[in-house]
């Protein structure tokens, strides 16, 4: 399958997926979506998808599967933070105090933390994005590598 076969058949669904389960969430409770748990546990979908579209990459140059997991990845990802930025920015935007909150009493934040910087623009979330991708790439270079073995 080429790429772009790959990602319409893992990386939009996993990006639905990852969209409905933080939507779930968020219907039982708004304080239960910034779980952290939640938040960490939905990295399992992409790591599903990842590795489907590893696993039916043609040939068996790591480039090739690297390019496809990554891309499923980022197109996953990219439905994400579309969904966060829509939610938190303009549906309930009381998300963002709710979410200072959270991490304030985290003490890896604590006092350092502004609520300014948790601000939801297009801009910041677009960077939010790009920061994303280099987490994906080193999870998509970690599958590609474990299943090509």
């Amino acid at each position: 399958m080429t790429t772009k076969t790959l990602v319409i058949k893992y990386g939009l669904p996993a990006g639905v997926s990852v969209v409905a389960y933080f939507l779930l969430f968020y219907a039982i409770g708004r304080e239960i979506m910034l779980n952290y748990g939640v938040w960490w546990s939905s990295v399992l979908i992409n790591l599903m998808a990842i590795g489907l579209a590893v696993k039916n990459t043609p040939g068996f140059e790591f480039k090739d599967k690297l390019r496809s997991a990554f891309a499923v990845f980022a197109v996953s990802n990219a439905l994400f933070y579309v969904f966060y930025y829509v939610l938190f920015g303009v549906i309930d935007p009381g998300l963002v105090e709710l979410q200072y909150k959270t991490l304030v009493n985290n003490p890896l934040f604590g006092e350092q933390l502004d609520l300014k910087e948790l601000s939801i623009t297009p801009g910041r979330t677009f960077f939010f994005y790009c920061r994303s991708l280099i987490g994906g790439f080193i999870l998509s270079a970690a599958v590609a590598g474990v299943i090509n073995r």
